[in-house]
């Protein structure tokens, strides 16, 4: 089954996000499939940002 990702844009819409995509050919139980990295005035806030940054990405497989 390949594995593709969609709704990046939406993704890294806001300010100081990135996503890290490990691209792996498959999904072997609960792996970590990528990360997303955000940058803020407070660790909170980045934190924050980031949640919102993993949550908008959908994974189809």
């Amino acid at each position: 089954t390949q594995t593709a990702f969609a709704n990046l844009g939406a993704a890294l819409a806001e300010p100081d996000t990135a996503l890290r995509l490990f691209g792996k050919p498959e999904v072997n139980g609960q792996r970590r499939m990528g990360v997303a990295l955000a940058r803020d005035e407070s660790i909170e806030a980045a934190r924050a940002k980031a949640t919102r940054a993993a949550q908008a990405v959908k994974v189809e497989l």
